[in-house]
């Protein structure tokens, strides 16, 4: 969510790890570190660690030997077939859970088997693959970062208990439950206890170095050091090719070698799991090492360059007249092949068509709409009166549209609602040529651009404003017509005949539709459409909205 926000990306939580980013057809999902590019198919092989490896193995990658077992005497016999030292673990598992490695002896070998077999039926007797255990994490197919997980410690004091020490080493700080995880005296520290020569009651001497697990995952214990700048081209590519194969856009490389900083086909290492929703925290905030931000690199695929994920909204403030113009810009935008939200202060509509709400979605509506996924762009009407008053509902706009002027004892509310608009609008302002108080405040925001809209050519801050090669809309005879201009400078970009625009029985509001139809072609060129787009859009099928 910081990420987010840094970038400007809109982010809303939908759930304890889901977040939607972005808005309308411009909007993605992430569960945890599962993009909504993540497919199910990849998923399910990784969630198959058996699936997982032969998929491997077939890419020529480096992978060990396993077979899979259903009963502990045909664990016993692949012990056999394969050879110690081995690794006992569930076909499908997460987190560290019902593993055993480094297996010396067949005796060990049921004991393993039944505490995998809690986490499944299928279990998976694997070659152990002797060196250090290594996390390296793939974002949209190159390695971003990675860690060496070390295995959870103790350092005798030559005066407490093994347990004793547990209980100290769980009082670290790192170990939140968040960065680091609290070591449990389960069944596999006993087990490797057992291995040294140890027990929780045993006294280790001063300076004597205890390690409680030979796997290192972060969530049984283990710590994580950033390796990032040290990984060998060469590894990095046989991650990177594993992703791939697999079918990731995400995905997290369990692979143990001596040393990540040398190449794994001179000196030996093996992939022995990938992960489908790889924890980011551990490269976020290793124990020791470099802060990678990973999140950058996630949501820098999601959202490529400088996309932040926003849609275009155009904004209509008033008190009176914003709604007619708002459904002009809707029809223009429509026309333009654009899938339209539109939100009046009397209902809301998506491509024409009324969005039905309960009375709590009503209070909510912007936010709501640009939820939806088929939606491209948004109009919406505000009262600068009541922006000034409580805020305005959007973080932002691209487009403003000014039709409000300043009122008899209002002066304050019309500067601050102007403000707060203006503040918010990250593109363009449209305003009227007359309304020289709205145009002397918004020329201080010169980070904006600023369209003019007159009903005279001729009006002096018109000409001003189109000297300084400003944009236009006004209307001028040409063809021996009264039409409709929009202007770069001195340069015409497009003339709409007035006899173009939606026709009404009555002559007196077709007069009126005018400079409606002026703000609207305005704001519908701010927000990129060609005057082409727009001329067609005017003389095309659909309607205004009725409302």
């Amino acid at each position: 969510r910081l990420e987010a926000g840094k970038r400007g990306i809109p982010c809303q939580t939908m759930g304890r790890q889901h977040l939607l980013l972005g808005e309308g057809r411009l909007q993605h999902n992430l569960y945890a570190s599962m993009t909504d590019s993540t497919s199910m198919a990849a998923q399910k092989i990784c969630a198959d660690k058996r699936q997982t490896n032969s998929r491997l193995k077939d890419l020529r990658l480096p992978v060990p030997v396993q077979l899979k077992v259903g009963t502990p005497d045909s664990a016993l016999k692949a012990a056999a077939k394969i050879g110690f030292p081995l690794v006992v673990k569930p076909v499908k598992g997460k987190k560290g859970r019902g593993i055993s490695v480094g297996l010396v002896q067949p005796d060990e070998i049921e004991q393993a088997f039944y505490l995998a077999h809690k986490s499944g039926a299928d279990v998976l007797v694997e070659k152990f693959v002797p060196g250090l255990d290594y996390r390296l994490l793939v974002v949209g197919g190159q390695v971003v970062a990675a860690v060496h997980r070390r295995p959870p410690c103790i350092i005798g004091d030559g005066q407490s208990t093994v347990a004793s020490l547990i209980d100290a080493e769980n009082e670290n700080p790192y170990r939140d439950g968040f960065r680091g995880f609290r070591i449990v005296k389960d069944e596999e520290v006993m087990r490797h206890l057992q291995l040294l020569g140890l027990s929780l009651e045993d006294v280790p001497g001063r300076g004597q170095e205890v390690r409680l697990r030979t796997a290192a995952n972060v969530s049984t214990g283990g710590l994580p050091v950033d390796v990032t700048d040290q990984v060998h081209p060469d590894n990095r590519v046989m991650a990177e090719k594993a992703s791939l194969g697999v079918g990731l856009d995400v995905a997290g490389i369990d692979f143990i070698t001596p040393d990540i900083s040398q190449p794994y086909h001179e000196i030996g290492g093996a992939i022995v799991e990938i992960n489908a929703r790889p924890g980011l925290d551990i490269h976020t905030w290793p124990v020791a090492g470099k802060s990678r931000n990973v999140a950058s690199d996630l949501l820098g695929q999601m959202f490529p360059g400088h996309q932040n994920g926003r849609l275009p909204v155009a904004i209509v403030c008033g008190d009176r007249g914003t709604g007619t113009i708002a459904r002009a810009l809707d029809r223009i935008l429509r026309g333009a092949g654009r899938s339209v939200a539109l939100t009046l202060r009397n209902g809301q509509f998506i491509d024409g068509a009324v969005a039905k709400w309960s009375r709590k979605q009503q209070s909510q509506a912007q936010r709501i709409l640009l939820r939806d996924p088929g939606i491209d762009v948004m109009v919406s009407t505000v009262s600068l009166r009541q922006t000034s008053e409580s805020g305005l509902k959007f973080e932002q706009a691209s487009v403003s549209i000014i039709i409000d002027r300043v009122k008899p004892g209002r002066a304050d509310q019309f500067h601050l609602g102007m403000e707060i608009v203006a503040s918010a609008t990250t593109d363009c302002m449209v305003i009227g040529a007359g309304n020289l108080v709205a145009y002397e405040k918004l020329s201080t925001h010169r980070d904006k651009r600023l369209v003019l809209v007159s009903n005279h050519i001729n009006d002096p801050g018109l000409q001003v404003h189109l000297a300084n090669n400003g944009v236009a809309v006004t209307t001028q005879w040409l063809d021996d017509q009264n039409q409709i201009v929009l202007l770069s400078g001195e340069k015409v970009l497009a003339n709409f005949p007035l006899n173009s625009l939606p026709q009404h029985d009555s002559a007196t509001k077709s007069r009126r539709l005018v400079p409606v139809f002026q703000y609207a072609i305005a704001a519908g060129y701010a927000l990129g459409l060609a005057p082409d787009k727009i001329a067609a859009s005017l003389s095309g099928k659909i309607e205004m909205i009725d409302a």
